[in-house]
């Protein structure tokens, strides 16, 4: 691994006889072995009982309630009494966590795992506090000014550049994968990499169908209506289709495309057509275009994303009237707002059909 990343993240074997010594001294000092016992099945749903009782216990740190709706805790650790966020990968998957983190080693855009335990059929990565993902701030209070936009989708698109510079594709790219690292809201980084896909080369062509179904690409959907597990696309160019959905629901607060009828939802992908509202300046609509846009290879990549005007005018967005309740923004309303939760598994989408 890396040697930035070793001076950062700790790998452990956890021991089952130590374990044992653990729980029967619950009221004891932290051990500094990470124990879990070897027959020990943990669950996404574990967590400490409302009334008092113990939680669970992993290495030196305890694990509290679930987050996200998905493998991912809150925990504290007992060594500082500071609360961290635990991430619950199967143990397979550790192999190419290493290799993804080693690739990109330490970026101010990127949240770095600062200690790992391996178990008997868990890895459990343990990363600083965050304060809500960009999905759900989105969600409780909807999408803010267009010059915060600027500063925020930068520091999304910073991340996904230095990913794809690294030779990562991220796949399943989502508002939910950003996090704010901060309680003022003013910095979102790549809360993990639980889901990339490590190059070994520079074709970045894939043939697994790995995304949520809000911000999958058309050459997805349509390569999987011609030849099954056989066609291939672009991953950097699918990354860049979701930084697109991104940008749009963060402008807009809802998806370019969206209906509750899986068929319907990948019509709309598919066509490729959307409304843009008048009220957002006119460089936004046009990076918005070039992202959206339904040819992989005619879409700007995350470097040339840098480098568009919206992002590097020195005085901003130019000012234009928000009319949120516009007959644009009216159009298919209650099928375009951002739904309370996102897919948190990705799907394959040949079993879509």
């Amino acid at each position: 691994m890396d040697t930035q990343i070793l001076r950062r993240t700790r790998c452990k074997r956890l021991d089952a006889a130590e374990k044992r010594k653990e729980i029967a001294r619950s009221e004891g000092p932290p051990s500094d072995t990470g124990l879990l016992s070897a027959n020990l099945r943990i669950r996404c749903s574990v967590s400490g009982p409302p009334g008092g009782g113990p939680a669970a216990r992993i290495g030196e740190y305890v694990l509290l309630e679930p987050v996200d709706g998905g493998c991912t805790l809150r925990a504290v650790d007992t060594r500082s009494g500071e609360e961290v966020v635990c991430k619950v990968w199967p143990l397979h998957q550790c192999a190419s966590a290493f290799e993804a983190y080693a690739r990109v080693g330490l970026h101010p855009q990127l949240s770095s795992p600062q200690d790992i335990l391996l178990g008997a059929r868990h890895t459990y990565l343990f990363f600083p506090r965050h304060y809500g993902t960009a999905h759900g701030v989105l969600r409780s209070y909807g999408p803010v000014s267009e010059a915060c936009t600027v500063t925020l989708f930068r520091q999304m698109v910073e991340a996904v550049a230095h990913c794809h510079a690294c030779g990562l594709v991220l796949r399943d790219l989502k508002l939910r994968k950003f996090v704010y690292s901060s309680p003022e809201g003013t910095k979102l980084l790549l809360g993990s990499l639980e889901d990339a896909y490590v190059l070994q080369g520079t074709d970045d062509s894939l043939s697994s169908r790995h995304a949520c179904p809000a911000y999958i690409s058309p050459e997805l959907l349509s390569s999987v209506s011609g030849h099954p597990g056989f066609a291939h696309y672009s991953g950097r160019c699918a990354d860049m289709w979701s930084l697109g959905v991104m940008l749009y629901a963060l402008l807009t607060g809802r998806y370019p495309f969206q209906h509750p009828t899986p068929a319907t939802l990948f019509n709309k992908i598919r066509s490729g057509r959307y409304a843009l509202p008048d009220w957002l300046s006119h460089n936004a609509r046009c990076l918005l275009r070039c992202l959206l846009c339904r040819e992989p290879r005619e879409r700007l990549t995350a470097h040339e994303v840098l480098g568009h005007p919206w992002l590097t005018a020195a005085d901003g967005p130019e000012p234009v009237s928000q009319d949120i309740n516009s007959p644009d923004m009216a159009i298919n309303q209650g099928d375009q707002l951002v739904p309370d939760m996102e897919d948190e598994h990705p799907m394959d989408m040949i079993s879509c059909y």
